[in-house]
This record gives C-alpha cells, structure tokens and sequence, in this order.
C-alpha cells in the first residue's frame, strides 16, 4: 500500500518530463531497486516528489547505493519535516561531497539511527560544514566510537557539542571540524562549553598533537579541569604548556604509566605557576 501511494502520487504530482529523465536512471540498475523501494515506502509524497523534482539524479543514484537496511534506519529514525530541511539540502551538496562524504558515512556507520539523531538535533549549517570538510570515513570512524547512545540523544555530548559549534561558524571550521575527524574521546569526556572554550584559546594543533603522543585520560583531564578555566584568561601561557606537554611526552619511552604521573605533577606546577600569574 505505502509503495502504491507512493508511485500514485509521483506519477500526479511529478512533472512528466522530469519523471522521465529521472526514474530510468534509477530504475536501470537492480542493485537499486530495494533500497529504492525503502526510500519511497518511508518518506512522504510531498518530500518524495521535492526529492525528484530538485535532486540530480547521479546523487539520487550514488545514495541509493546504500543498503536497504541502513536506509530503513536512518529514514524511520528522522522525523518527516527534517527530510525537506535537512536531507535534501545535502542531496543537492557538490558530486565530489555526495561521492566523498555522504555514501561513505552512510554505508560506514554501524549504527544509522545516530545520523537520524544527528539530522534531528543540529543545525543544518552545521552538518553541511562538516560533510564539505570532514570525509565520510572519518565522520563514519568517530560515530562508531561513542560507547554510548546516550551521546546522541538531546543533552549528548556529540549533539551539545555540534549546537554549542553552530553559535561560532569560524570556531566551528577552523577548529571544531579537525578535532572532530580524530578525537571522539577527548569530545565524549569534555563538557562542550568548557572544550570550546579551550579551543577558541588554544591552537586545535595541540590537542590533536597531545592526543597523538599522551594516555587519551590525561587529556580530557587537562581539558576538563583548571587549565581550561584559565585558558580564557592566558591563552598564550596554556598553549605554552600544552606544547611543551606533547613535545616532553613525545621523547618518553618508559611505560604509560609512569608517563602519566610524570606528566600529572609537571602539569600540576605549570597550572600553579599560570595561576600565580593570574592572581598577580
């Protein structure tokens, strides 16, 4: 019945020379066909018929490629208004980001219900910018990280993060996008005002080059606690200690434990040392 009404309602409400340039292309291919199908039985008429009206067929194509079954997640999972606000806006993103980022991620990500989060939650520039920025295997990598589920609902850390980026574009390509590309950790375990805080201060270099060379908790303790406080107050001094962190663990060659509470107490006198001078 849904593919029906779907197929009714193309054929009323589609254009007829559009119809005829777009269905062959789609139809052609057998491969397509289910996923196809899970598309037209899931999103409604009106969405469908914008789809096929404003979309180039070569994406249509390139998407559809995707399994059925991670179609059928992402599509239940997003609710009907954000396909015309939010999916199509990325179907009609340059060949190069479709072919690049979108049906990467889609056909990389374990878990589809995520990205429907993720498309329901956040602000439309947002996930263009990093779709144009971020390949899909990487975007792929970093939501398969997360433990936890929770992460993607409302007050999540990935979703408050990717809000909290939406108030400061400049913040959010220079610095928010290539954190995101390596370092689900450091985002999972840092509070999203306080790691854009640190991040509009701090060269986003040092972080990734810290995550790089350091225990991964050493990190997100640094980032969570007084040091980005201070951060808002002597940038210059805190990227100081953050890049001679990196540089002093990169020459360590015991074992990790050992680099941590050495790491731990140097980091502690530089924190007071920054401190003092702020207090002066």
């Amino acid at each position: 019945a849904p593919m029906e009404s779907a197929w009714s309602s193309l054929l009323e409400g589609l254009e007829s020379g559009r119809l005829c340039r777009v269905l062959p292309i789609l139809l052609k291919e057998v491969e397509l066909h289910q996923t196809l199908a899970a598309v037209m039985s899931l999103v409604k008429p009106n969405n469908l018929i914008e789809i096929l009206s404003r979309v180039p067929p070569g994406h249509l194509r390139a998407v559809c490629k995707a399994s059925p079954e991670s179609m059928v997640q992402l599509l239940s999972h997003t609710e009907p208004d954000k396909v015309r606000e939010m999916v199509i806006p990325m179907l009609l993103e340059p060949q190069t980001v479709i072919d690049g980022s979108l049906v990467p991620v889609l056909a990389k990500v374990q878990d589809p219900t995520r990205l429907a989060k993720i498309i329901n939650l956040v602000d439309k520039e947002v996930l263009l910018h990093l779709l144009r920025h971020v390949d899909g295997e990487h975007l792929a990598t970093l939501v398969n990280a997360f433990e936890n589920d929770k992460d993607f609902e409302a007050e999540g850390a990935v979703i408050r993060l990717l809000q909290e980026a939406s108030k400061d574009y400049k913040l959010l390509q220079e610095k928010v996008a290539p954190l995101m590309r390596d370092v689900a950790r450091v985002v999972c375990g840092v509070q999203p005002p306080k790691l854009l805080a640190v991040l509009r201060q701090v060269d986003c270099n040092s972080v990734l080059t810290l995550m790089a060379s350091a225990n991964e908790d050493l990190v997100v303790q640094i980032l969570a606690g007084p040091l980005d406080s201070i951060a808002t107050k002597t940038a210059p001094g805190v990227a100081e200690v953050m890049n001679e962190l990196s540089a002093f663990m990169s020459v360590m060659v015991e074992g990790a434990d050992q680099v941590f509470e050495v790491v731990k107490s140097r980091t502690s006198s530089e924190i007071e040392a920054v401190s003092n001078q702020v207090v002066d």
